[in-house]
């Protein structure tokens, strides 16, 4: 099989390469990696219908906050630092038909709470189409059961974006470098196992990026090994009601915060 039929075909039954839309506070409007015109405003609709929307209780550009003492007095305990989550990336599922650029494909990704030059708030958000085959062998096969999955690694990226004021070409760049290791091509076309790239292969990269992991909001929290879901992934593919799924890691790939829609995800903040 010849690479660009083995390419074309791993497109349309497998998963498309990752794109890129949103905005970021070097930049003074959208940006697009791979996003069609299409794709970029069904995703502009959804920010205004889903995103904006969300419940926020803290600002969504500040990583971390410090809570200090009463005004006056003098502690010599260390001050306590409290995760603003609404700066840690939220990796995502949604199933057929969420999205109207992608009626027999999932989409999956992650999102990052943005901005552009300006000020004018827009998540920046990373995503793939995704057949709903290839999303039940990537998400069941025993081989690829860890919380270092591709979206764990993609929030990392997002996560050091803004701290390490990354520009829009070395995110880029690190994006496709991701997606590289994770391509499926034609032997899984034929029923090979799901590439398994190793997290030392993607350690290096992330670093490479940006080294400091004291970049990333989410380095002061601990969750737990396993999604909340008995039934995932099957819950995304049901042909009735299908479920959305939203969730955070921390820097370990512990599962912090989840819901099945993204106002129950924000909501749960404190």
């Amino acid at each position: 099989m010849s690479f660009a039929l083995s390419e074309f075909m791993s497109k349309r039954w497998l998963a498309a390469p990752l794109a890129i839309w949103g905005k970021l506070p070097t930049h003074g409007d959208f940006l697009r990696h791979r996003c069609t015109p299409a794709q970029a405003q069904d995703w502009q609709a959804w920010v205004g219908s889903v995103w904006n929307p969300r419940h926020v209780s803290q600002s969504d550009k500040r990583p971390l906050r410090a809570v200090p003492g009463e005004t006056g007095w003098l502690t010599l305990e260390p001050r306590k630092v409290v995760t603003d989550l609404g700066a840690v990336p939220v990796a995502f599922v949604m199933p057929p038909g969420a999205l109207p650029f992608s009626p027999a494909h999932c989409v999956q990704g992650v999102m990052l709470a943005s901005e552009d030059q300006v000020g004018r708030p827009c998540p920046l958000i990373i995503f793939q189409q995704i057949s709903p085959a290839w999303l039940r062998r990537t998400w069941s096969d025993p081989s690829v059961k860890s919380p270092h999955d591709m979206l764990y690694w993609l929030a990392r990226i997002a996560a050091r974006t803004h701290a390490a004021e990354k520009d829009w070409e070395a995110l880029t760049r690190a994006v496709d470098s991701v997606w590289q290791v994770h391509t499926p091509g034609w032997r899984q076309l034929v029923g090979a196992p799901v590439p398994t790239p190793s997290s030392v292969q993607l350690d290096a990269l992330l670093r490479s990026y940006c080294a400091q992991d004291t970049a990333d909001a989410a380095r002061g929290l601990q969750g737990v090994r396993r999604m909340p879901w008995a039934t995932w992934p099957e819950q995304i593919l049901r042909a009735d009601r299908p479920a959305h799924a939203f969730w955070q890691q921390d820097i370990r790939g512990g599962y912090v915060n989840a819901g099945e829609s993204l106002s129950a995800l924000w909501g749960a903040r404190t």
